[in-house]
């Protein structure tokens, strides 16, 4: 998604985000990369627990309390939020209620038709449900982000492009990995343990290309990132 945005458009990274945003993403995919790999170590089967997923969750109280701290904080002086609070000011219209209530098992049904038919795609085809979840499914659930993230880069909004890219993977790990080991232990296999080792590595290139252009990501960084990912996916379906 970053990379099509940076494609289409390079752009400037916020001070802010590369200070914390960026970096808070790397050392949480570390995290995330160790949790994982632990076992491993010791020779036994690599699993994500109830402990890893409640550590998990204890770092997105902390990011959560952090940002919604500084939005308090800075929410008189900043340009951005007087918009949101005028606008917050008018009447709620009963239509928004509705339409978030409508959009809800809207966006359950096609997550569990999406994930269904990939399944038996995979089945059909011989192909490991890995790389299914890798390409079809990963292209499927991020078609909404990759269009607001689009739409945001072509008309300048740079901090949104990659704010949505960055908290939309901050939340996926600390929410939406952790909430499905709650239950009970979550399996990761070596291949999944080469996934989450690729996706640190692809982390780390992004804070290097933008410490290292001065807070900017141009066109060339763009295409170094979707190039990467598809040269990925078709070594994962050469495995």
């Amino acid at each position: 998604v970053l990379g099509a945005c940076v494609t289409l458009r390079g752009f400037a990274v916020e001070s802010q985000i590369m200070r914390r945003e960026l970096p808070l993403l790397l050392l949480i995919s570390m995290i995330v990369t160790m949790l994982a790999s632990d076992r491993m170590l010791v020779g036994e089967g690599s699993e994500l627990d109830r402990g890893d997923a409640i550590v998990l969750l204890l770092l997105l109280s902390l990011f959560l309390y952090i940002n919604i701290t500084d939005i308090l904080r800075r929410h008189p002086e900043d340009a951005l939020m007087r918009q949101a609070s005028s606008r917050g000011e008018k009447r709620l219209q009963k239509r928004h209620i509705f339409y978030i209530l409508l959009g809800i098992p809207g966006l359950w049904l096609a997550g569990e038709i999406t994930v269904d038919n990939a399944v038996k795609i995979a089945l059909s085809l011989g192909v490991p449900e890995v790389l299914v979840g890798l390409s079809v499914i990963a292209v499927g659930t991020s078609l909404p982000e990759l269009v607001t993230s689009v739409a945001a880069a072509l008309r300048g909004q740079a901090s949104l492009a990659l704010g949505n890219v960055v908290g939309s993977n901050l939340l996926n790990v600390l929410f939406i990995l952790p909430i499905t080991a709650l239950p009970g232990a979550l399996p990761v296999s070596e291949e999944n343990i080469v996934d989450i080792w690729a996706a640190l590595l692809f982390t780390a290139l992004v804070t290097l290309f933008a410490f290292t252009s001065r807070l900017r990501l141009s066109r060339w960084e763009g295409v170094v990132l979707l190039v990467g990912y598809l040269l990925y996916v078709g070594w994962r379906y050469t495995l």
